[in-house]
């Protein structure tokens, strides 16, 4: 690692920037508990959903200004509610929501929209590279109870969030499929 990671260039910022933004819940259960998860397991995940996010905004914002662009954070309905057994998932998803806010607030004046969307369960092959066999069956499982979201589902709020007239924000996108019940 050099000496500051935070700084773009650093090794921490290569290795979460490269992460596709549009990956909800890399590991739903398990991976975020809070006892028993491994420190390294721990820190990979905030580095990668929380400061990830954070170092990529960063270095894509005096373009954003210049161009009055939109900052679009993908988190999930994880930032919203947590679970037990993903207690750190959730709070790197919970920072991912408050960064975003916070964010909207310095830079709305300046012509540039954040918008955050946060799908529920979409059906991807994640689940099935969660390394702890419980936990990947559970969200097996929890796959196979419900008619869960499409990627495309996600990339359509995603162009309703980014065509709308420049003077409407669409700030929030909450998208769960109509089985999710949390």
């Amino acid at each position: 690692r050099p000496e500051n990671p935070e700084e773009p260039g650093g090794q921490s910022f290569r290795a979460t920037s490269r992460q596709t933004p549009h990956q909800p819940h890399p590991a739903p259960l398990g991976a975020g508990t809070s006892v028993p998860t491994p420190t390294t397991l721990r820190t990979r995940m905030v580095e990668t959903n929380l400061l990830g996010s954070m170092y990529a905004v960063h270095t894509a914002l005096p373009h954003l200004l210049k161009s009055k662009g939109t900052v679009l954070q993908v988190s999930s309905t994880s930032g919203r509610i947590a679970s037990a057994g993903g207690a750190v998932y959730a709070a790197t998803k919970f920072g991912v929501n408050a960064f975003s806010e916070a964010l909207r607030q310095e830079v709305t004046a300046q012509g540039v929209r954040v918008v955050i969307v946060e799908p529920g369960f979409v059906s991807t092959e994640l689940a099935d590279h969660i390394s702890d066999p419980a936990s990947r069956a559970a969200a097996q499982q929890m796959a196979a109870s419900m008619r869960t979201l499409q990627p495309e589902d996600i990339a359509n709020a995603v162009v309703y969030a980014l065509t709308q007239p420049e003077h409407v924000a669409v700030n929030e996108i909450l998208i769960r499929p109509t089985d999710q019940t949390r």
